[in-house]
This record gives C-alpha cells, structure tokens and sequence, in this order.
C-alpha cells in the first residue's frame, strides 16, 4: 500500500479538520466525554484509523494524539477553574464561556489547524494562535456574546445612576449654608439616559469595557496595554481583535 505523506500546511490542516469531525461526530454519537475518548483512542488507535480510512497517512497519529489531547485539557480545564470562573463570570462578563467554536473560527480565520490554537483564558475569550513560527494572541466574540455584554453594561450603568446623587454647595464660587443634595434618578428620564448610554456603547467601547473589568480581576495578560489591542475583523458573525 502506498503511504500518503502530509507535505505543506494546507494538508496538514485538512487533515486536523478531518479529524476534528470525526471526533465531534464520535463525541455526539457516542455521548462520551473527551476524556473518555482520550483514552479509547490511545488504547484502540490502529482501528480507529482504519475505521476513518486514515491508517495509509504518515504523521496521522501525531495530528489525532494533537487533537484528543487537546479537547481533554479543554474538558480538565473546565472542572479545576469551574468555581473560579462561576465567581469572576458575574455583572457585564455573564456570558457563556468560549469553546470549540471560536477555537474553529480562529482556525479558519487565520488558515491554521485546531491544534494550533490554544486558550489562554475562556472567559474573556484569549487565544494564542500558533502559526508556523508565528505567535499571535487574539481576542474573539460573538455577535450575541457581544450584545449580551452590552446589556450587562447598560443595566450596570443604569444601577450606577440610580445610586448617584447630585451635590450643589457652591454658586458662582459663594460657599452655600447648605448643601442641596438629589437624586440623580429624581431628575433625570432613565429612559433618555439608557437610550444615551446605549449610543456611545460602541463595539470599540465594549471591548475596552471588558479589558478593564478584566483587569480590575487580576484576569488579564500583565503586559497587555489597551493601545496593543486592535480591531481587525469579523469573520463568519465573529469579532476578533489581535494583540499586537
């Protein structure tokens, strides 16, 4: 039988995305967890292959070992940071946490493998991007994730107002006998400040929204400065910023 050798990046690619799907589809048909097929497929990796016609491919067993490793550590990092990230994942950052999908986009985004593409923190959705040689971090959120987060925002904003209350014990530098105080909801239309608040929400503003509430948790990269952080696409309903 003639071995088929994997010779550039864009086969090596189809053959991690290969492998991808018939591990969701054993997964999904199976309903084993990944650890469990971890272990199946290390005890059974010679019939695995044949059964996906993938036995004739040099360097096949390296590329599925890269995969099922890859979605067990995702598993084991879900349980050991589960109470971590129940207590951090609460006000504007309730959303769920990112998962294979982004990780596909990503991969398809920058014409990598899955295997190429590593979680650095779910929660605000952090990737390193390996890429033959290259190392690149980015960012990435739904359109949904991202008006989630936006409504988080906006009822934060809105509790916040509530709260303030205006203080007048100055006119034109004349110290007042008394000081007026009121309530900032008392003379404001909620629904005029909501609908103002929602305007200068801006995408961009979300996301440095979100680096800081991040790094008010101690969450975030301690080298990562806002100026580094640039928009640079959306791809397939997904926005993605590149660490630069």
């Amino acid at each position: 039988m003639m071995r088929k050798k994997i010779t550039n990046r864009e086969e090596a690619n189809l053959y991690y995305k290969r492998v991808n799907e018939l591990v969701d589809d054993y997964i999904k048909s199976h309903k084993v967890t990944p650890s469990e097929l971890y272990k199946y497929i290390n005890k059974n990796m010679t019939s695995f292959l044949e059964d996906s016609n993938l036995s004739d491919v040099d360097g096949i067993i390296n590329i599925v070992n890269d995969v099922i490793t890859h979605r067990k550590n995702i598993e084991v990092d879900n349980v050991m940071k589960f109470e971590r990230f129940n207590n951090i994942n609460e006000g504007i950052l309730s959303i769920s946490n990112s998962g294979v999908e982004h990780e596909k986009v990503l991969s398809d985004c920058y014409g990598t493998s899955l295997g190429h593409i590593e979680l650095i923190d779910k929660e605000i959705h952090l990737y390193k991007i390996k890429d033959f040689g290259k190392i690149k971090h980015a960012i990435i959120f739904s359109d949904d994730e991202l008006v989630k987060v936006k409504e988080n925002i906006l009822n934060e904003l809105i509790k916040e107002a509530k709260k303030k209350i205006l203080t007048i014990d100055k006119i034109e530098d004349i110290s007042l006998p008394v000081s007026l105080r009121v309530w900032f909801k008392d003379i404001c239309d909620m629904e005029k400040y909501k609908l103002k608040c929602d305007e200068l929400l801006t995408i961009d503003n979300i996301i440095k929204i979100v680096k800081k509430s991040v790094e008010f948790r101690n969450e975030f990269p301690s080298n990562f400065s806002e100026e580094r952080l640039s928009y640079i696409n959306k791809f397939n309903g997904f926005h993605i910023w590149e660490i630069k």
